[in-house]
């Protein structure tokens, strides 16, 4: 459904079978979830209208979540996404985001071009290896200790006058 007009959907409970709902680049301002998707693995809803998500418990499975290029401002993850990969935040209106302590597999995060002002990350995020935080308004930043996966960290066009880089970071390849 990638690419329509689309401007509403109530994806109705029964659906425990849903792996992949791509819903990018349509004109969504508000989108209702099974309260059930067990199985759901991939939710893509870049480039519409949303300006606030609430994400239901349950999403075990939830691999990829691209919400990039919206109008949030907020975004409550659940503590029970520990298949959570991916997640695409970049072009929002975040000024802080916390990342649930519930996501040990999470390889890439992206949050360029917000408003950040404040980044919670938990300890342990070993397999994390993009952290994506430019043009934020950040002006200090604490990584936390056990980031030692991370090889990308863009920190661009931000205001920083801090920033505290953990010990282990031996596979850093790039730092901007």
């Amino acid at each position: 459904l990638r690419g329509n007009s689309l401007v509403g959907l109530v994806v109705p409970d029964g659906w425990s079978e849903l792996a992949a709902l791509d819903l990018r680049y349509n004109q969504w301002n508000d989108l209702d979830l099974p309260a059930d998707p067990v199985r759901l693995r991939t939710l893509e809803l870049a480039g519409n209208s949303l300006s606030e998500l609430n994400l239901p418990s349950g999403m075990t499975n939830l691999a990829q979540l691209g919400l990039g290029w919206n109008r949030l401002s907020h975004l409550s993850l659940p503590d029970d996404l520990g298949s959570l990969r991916e997640v695409d935040l970049d072009g929002n209106r975040f000024t802080s985001f916390t990342v649930p302590a519930g996501s040990p597999q999470l390889a890439s995060l992206r949050l360029g071009a917000n408003l950040l002002t404040n980044l919670s990350l938990p300890g342990g995020l070993a397999r994390l290896h993009t952290l994506d935080l430019m043009g934020n308004k950040l002006s200090s930043l604490a990584l936390p200790a056990g980031l030692t996966g991370l090889n990308a960290l863009n920190l661009v066009a931000n205001d920083l006058s801090s920033l505290t880089l953990p010990a282990g970071l031996s596979n850093l390849t790039t730092l901007d």
